[in-house]
């Protein structure tokens, strides 16, 4: 039996997992015959279905369709990636388009970047979404997603953030200006700084940065980076009965929440001038946090970087930054970490 009888035209920055997922779904392949055909694959990829499109074996039986389109429909981002059983970021603006276009919603390939926060496929960019859910497969995560989304008290929600507006109207339009401040950040941090355009600020050393203010402690949760307590802070234990440890710049980014994303998408903007210091000012008087004054310079954001963690925390990154960092790489970012030299 052939594992593909008719094809379904992919969506605009689709996944191949997705496509896949609309072919079973809308029953344009035989679900048993693809399930085995993934199969035979899967351990060629480490389990990435979106890597298969680079498989030869696995894209055989869907030609010509392939030897005309694969390349450049389902190729995935040349960037840190998500991995795919991590992938639950998604856009709601973006599944909610495809199915009041009566197609089922499809996940794309730009929410698997690792740190993205923002979709930037809209008028305005739209803060991305956790799935909560976490019993989810290829076929099943875009409609989980959906449903998730439009059953929440989310979809009902006019803003992202916790503002500091009493009018709707002013609220609004300050969310608005604070999502574009996180999309102008992400989007020099994923062009001008990983082609290597910023003399003084490497992509990984910018990585790193987020990963100390995204940071959290292996032990669940006891400590976390300023990010991580901006909005919606973790849940913190009462005790702890070992010593501090870091998850890792992977796994912070698998695991971090966007709204934290955004966060430390503003520090890194007004540490390195792509955020202004009047706009920083701004960002203090529009947001809310119950517990911090956000930071509006390098001297500020340093102090209250550091504070947030405590003593052993502070030590154990930079201990981390000092075994993962050249040293070039390490003295662009002594400032935030305070190491002297």
């Amino acid at each position: 039996m052939p594992v593909c009888s008719r094809l379904l035209c992919p969506i605009y920055d689709e996944t191949l997992s997705s496509w896949l997922a609309r072919l079973v779904l809308g029953s344009f392949v035989d679900r048993a015959a693809i399930q085995e055909h993934i199969k035979a694959h899967f351990r060629g990829v480490s389990g990435d279905i979106d890597a298969l499109v680079a498989c030869e074996s696995f894209t055989q039986p869907f030609e010509p369709f392939f030897s005309v389109h694969s390349a450049s429909v389902f190729r995935l981002p040349d960037a840190p990636l998500l991995m795919f059983n991590s992938s639950v970021v998604y856009c709601p603006e973006c599944l909610c388009g495809d199915v009041a276009n009566n197609q089922a919603p499809a996940w794309r390939r730009s929410w698997r970047i690792q740190g993205a926060a923002v979709c930037l496929r809209h008028e305005s960019p739209v803060l991305l979404k956790r799935v909560q859910e976490r019993r989810l497969n290829y076929v099943n995560k875009a409609w989980v997603a959906f449903e998730e989304y439009v059953g929440s008290p989310a979809m009902r929600l006019q803003v992202n953030f916790a503002l500091s507006s009493t009018s709707s109207y002013v609220a609004l339009a300050e969310n608005r200006f604070l999502l574009r401040l996180v999309a102008r950040t992400q989007q020099w941090l994923n062009l001008q700084l990983r082609q290597g355009n910023v003399s003084e600020l490497s992509f990984n050393s910018g990585r790193f940065l987020m990963y100390l203010w995204l940071w959290r402690d292996i032990s669940g949760g006891l400590i976390n980076g300023f990010a991580s307590q901006y909005f919606r802070p973790f849940p913190v234990r009462r005790y702890r009965g070992r010593a501090s440890q870091g998850i890792g710049v992977d796994a912070v980014f698998d695991e971090a929440e966007p709204i934290h994303l955004c966060v430390a998408y503003w520090l890194l903007g007004v540490a390195y001038g792509v955020i202004s210091k009047h706009e920083a000012d701004l960002i203090r008087a529009m947001t809310r946090s119950t517990t911090w004054l956000f930071p509006v310079d390098r001297e500020e954001i340093a102090e209250r970087g550091c504070i947030a963690m405590d003593k052993e925390a502070v030590m154990v990154v930079r201990n981390e930054a000092r075994e993962q960092l050249c040293a070039e790489e390490l003295e662009q970012i002594v400032w935030a970490l305070r190491i002297t030299t």
